[in-house]
């Protein structure tokens, strides 16, 4: 099978992280004013955010990729790996890529909301922006960082691995799920640049552990490279 190599050389992961702790001190710097202002913002906007966030949450993601992952799985069982050029192979194998970005990313989000124990903008007025109860269980010190910002944010990286096409779209929609949570007083907004940069290098960093194991992608000059669907070909004759 040949891969077409990639045109742009992956960023190195030091600038990413440089910038992503830059975004994160900036974001810092406005948590108090932008929460401030998100909680007394109209009632008709809220309403807006708490619609858009709902597209964060973690388990309509889960559920589709799981479906069409046993929808791949159960074709390939009976035989039409053959009759689809072999695309159902490489469609379940997406599919277990998309699954477990989520879930990794979930896992690390859940597991550094309550080491941090960050208190949640309901608590700005009492105990400041930046008060922390680490490993608290309780959910009002799990601001940080945001789950909803992670799930999308592993999720517009890990399809726009896919369709490198609609990366602009994808990562848009996550962007506005993020600004939904500080909207709706979930979330500070370097609380969201946190989930952003935690979703986004978990998706990549799993899919560089798929494709050394040759599962959905495959490694080109030290990068991970999407495999592409076979065109469908014709079901061979009994």
């Amino acid at each position: 099978m040949t891969i077409a190599r990639p045109r742009r050389r992956p960023v190195a992961p030091v600038a990413v992280a440089a910038l992503a702790g830059v975004a994160l001190a900036l974001a810092a710097a406005l948590d108090g004013t932008l929460a401030a202002k998100a909680a007394g913002a109209p009632r008709t906007l809220v309403e807006v955010g708490r619609f858009v966030t709902s597209f964060g949450t973690s388990e309509y993601m889960f559920a589709f990729s799981a479906l069409i992952g046993a929808v791949a799985v159960v074709a390939l069982g009976r035989g039409h790996a053959a009759w689809h050029g072999g695309s159902l192979r490489v469609i379940a194998e997406r599919s277990l890529y998309f699954f477990a970005a989520i879930a990794a990313s979930g896992l690390v989000d859940q597991a550094l909301k309550h080491a941090i124990g960050r208190a949640r903008p309901r608590l700005l007025r009492l105990d400041g922006p930046f008060h922390f109860e680490p490993l608290s269980a309780a959910d009002v010190f799990a601001s940080f960082p945001s789950g909803h910002t992670t799930s999308a944010f592993a999720a517009a990286v890990a399809l726009s691995l896919m369709r490198p096409d609609w990366r602009g779209r994808l990562i848009g929609a996550a962007l506005l799920i993020g600004a939904s949570r500080v909207l709706v007083g979930a979330h500070y907004p370097s609380d969201v640049v946190g989930g952003a940069a935690l979703g986004a290098a978990s998706s990549l960093a799993l899919a560089r552990v798929f494709a050394r194991r040759g599962l959905a992608f495959v490694l080109v000059d030290g990068g991970a490279v999407i495999k592409p669907l076979r065109p469908a070909g014709r079901r061979p004759t009994p």
